[in-house]
């Protein structure tokens, strides 16, 4: 038996997936990661990406009858790749905010801190702490812990093993400015605390040995008569108070003596330069300036440890988040008016031969797995040695990749089929059906539980590999993990069952094949909540073949079949918008609000198969009470065929299409 004969006709309908799906695969699984590097906060990405699909929901319908209404599908397919193409290239120009390491300085009596809580995981501090020490210093360390050597003790005085660092403070009002400056000892007093000192001895302001510490209010007994005269004479003075209120410093740290208690990490200090030589910095009482940075430019594994990315303080009037949430709004548009018309096209290419459809739409799955891969590739490869992830290849392989696919999608020879006469009355006609109505619920049922996956899968592996790993070395593999995860699902999960939906949904039928995704997903879900070692994941995924190879073939296959002649692109935007814009929407929504690992996926996963058993029993007895009319325009043949009722409906489909005479060319 020899290979299958390639059929010219349909070369560019896989050119055309295999092109557009692997360009966008190359950028759009990072651009949430993308927008954190902006420094955009969770709530902001959360907000866009409801609003995004949202857009969809209208945009996919409304487009797809503007194609149908003025036959002009193949035009707004280019323009929708374009501007898919141009969304994608202008969030390349953002701009990206820096990184900051903030830091507390901790003043005692004895030894001071550099501090830094509630950025560090508290069970990886072994891990964490001999990550950005010195060889050397890790094995005198080891050493001195093991009573090996006392006198090797000094070695620690040498600058040899101090790292050196470099660090801003900030007063963030006046009076922490007096209440740091009064309690530093006069040995190491920054020079920018001699304004500040003048102006609290204005005000009598006692020496801090003779006071306790109270940072949020000025020390004045309480009894006191004159208290309130003089904090208002103090805030007067903070009002006109001209002087600079930040300085710098250059800090000797040892790195040996790190601590990692409770989340929080401390680096002694022993000596700080203050523009007036290296001292030791001690005060008469413990006190903290909490607005600081400090950059170690000698140690990057410990400026990764404390480096963060600063959030918009102020959504709504961040430009960034107004820039980059229209962008997103505007791609997810294009993205899913693309999707539904090349898929209205595809059919309207295949004529009678529709049940090839999933071996043409394979070859998006083989784009997406294979560009997603070699963009993360690139993406670790050019970021080597960087503090940020430098996307640019990414932006590069997307506008490669789409380009040709608009010289493609171009030269794709595509006629138009004859105008709907009453395009609103074949839509409401057909939504009247309430078999009909039942597949567009199961198709929002399988949406949200696609916006499950797609948001929080990953969320849990890393969540799972904490929990598993006794140390951090979890880092080291979890995204090898996430991207075999991906792998499995494209190659092992979808590939073969697009290739096989055509024969799945003869044999099936729409409906059966509908219960059955319904029934993997919640199967799926429901072993995700009993995993505690993250890589049992990996066979799991290969039900994604169920849950989105033959879902996302069936839908649209139904959809095909049911359409009237000439609302092909509006019926597909339909159903789509149904799945993506409804369903993935409100999934992400709940999954947000009801997501503490385990107990989402297993509420989800009953939710799904309660729906399967209702899903049968809906179509069973809407089988025997509803006729199921045909689109006008159709042969009466064809008609009789499509309406043709089974008494036993368990076994019926939505559409029951004669059995194909001409070969299975691919």
């Amino acid at each position: 038996m020899g290979l299958p004969k390639l059929n010219i006709k349909y070369l560019p309908i896989k050119l055309h997936y295999f092109l557009y799906w692997g360009g966008t695969a190359s950028i759009w699984p990072f651009i949430p990661v993308f927008a954190k590097q902006m420094g955009l906060s969770e709530m902001a990405v959360g907000l866009i990406f409801t609003v995004a699909p949202m857009a969809g929901l209208i945009a996919k319908p409304f487009f797809g009858a503007m194609a149908d209404r003025f036959k002009r599908k193949k035009k707004l397919f280019l323009f929708f790749i374009l501007l898919n193409l141009m969304s994608y290239l202008c969030v390349a120009f953002l701009p990206q905010n820096k990184l900051e390491r903030p830091v507390e300085l901790e003043c005692n009596n004895g030894v001071s801190y550099i501090t830094q809580c509630e950025r560090l995981s508290p069970h990886c501090e072994e891990t964490i702490l001999d990550s950005f020490k010195p060889v050397e210093v890790r094995e005198r360390h080891k050493k001195l812990q093991d009573g090996y050597n006392r006198s090797e003790r000094a070695i620690i005085e040498n600058d040899e093993y101090l790292e050196v660092c470099t660090g801003t403070c900030e007063f963030q009002n006046f009076r922490e400015g007096v209440d740091f400056c009064t309690k530093v000892q006069n040995r190491n007093v920054p020079p920018l605390c001699y304004p500040v000192i003048g102006l609290s001895q204005q005000l009598e302001t006692p020496r801090s040995d003779s006071i306790k510490y109270a940072p949020a209010e000025r020390q004045v007994p309480s009894n006191s008569p004159n208290k309130s005269n003089l904090l208002q004479q103090e805030d007067e003075l903070a009002e006109h108070d001209n002087t600079e209120h930040l300085f710098e410093f250059k800090v000797k740290l040892k790195i040996d003596e790190v601590l990692l208690l409770n989340g929080c990490l401390y680096l002694p200090i022993g000596d700080i330069d203050f523009e007036q030589g290296y001292r030791g910095l001690s005060c008469f009482e413990k006190t903290m300036l909490r607005k600081c940075e400090i950059d170690c430019g000698n140690n990057t594994n410990l400026n990764r440890h404390l480096e963060t990315i600063k959030s918009e303080e102020e959504l709504l009037d961040s430009m960034n988040f107004w820039l980059y949430g229209s962008l997103v709004v505007i791609a997810w548009i294009a993205m899913g008016v693309t999707e539904s018309l090349s898929d209205a096209l595809c059919f309207q290419t295949l004529g009678d031969q529709s049940q090839l459809y999933g071996k043409q739409r394979l070859w998006g799955t083989v784009g997406w797995g294979t560009f997603s891969f070699i963009s993360g590739y690139f993406i670790d490869t050019y970021s080597e040695g960087k503090l940020l992830k430098d996307y640019t290849p990414c932006f590069y392989l997307t506008a490669g990749l789409l380009t040709l696919d608009i010289c493609i999608a171009y030269k794709w020879d595509i006629r138009e089929v004859e105008k709907p006469k009453s395009l609103r009355r074949d839509v409401c006609g057909l939504l009247s059906n309430l078999r009909i109505d039942v597949f567009i619920v199961a198709c929002v049922i399988v949406g949200m539980c696609t916006g499950l996956l797609w948001q929080f899968l990953f969320w849990y592996v890393e969540t799972l590999a904490e929990k598993h790993s006794s140390s951090c070395d979890h880092r080291n593999w979890v995204k090898l993990l996430e991207g075999l995860i991906q792998a499995v699902q494209c190659f092992g999960g979808e590939l073969p069952f697009f290739f096989l939906s055509g024969w799945i949904i003869k044999k099936l039928g729409h409906v059966h094949c509908m219960t059955l995704v319904l029934g993997a997903f919640g199967v799926r879900f429901i072993i995700y909540s009993f995993i505690t070692n993250p890589w049992t994941i990996l066979p799991v995924e290969l039900f994604q073949g169920l849950t989105y190879g033959i879902f996302y073939a069936n839908m649209v296959s139904y959809a095909n079949q049911v359409s009237p002649p000439g609302t092909a692109a509006t019926v597909q935007g339909i159903v789509q918008a149904a799945f993506v814009g409804i369903g993935v929407a409100v999934g992400s929504l709940v999954g947000g609000l009801i997501f503490q690992g385990a107990n989402a996926f297993r509420v989800f996963g009953v939710g799904c198969l309660i729906f399967c058993v209702l899903h049968a029993l809906a179509m069973a007895i809407l089988g025997r009470h509803a006729s199921y009319p045909f689109p006008q325009g159709r042969g009466e043949a064809e008609g009789q065929e499509m309406c043709r009722m089974s008494t036993n409906s368990v076994q019926e489909d939505y559409v029951n299409t004669p059995e194909e005479s001409e070969p299975d060319a691919t």
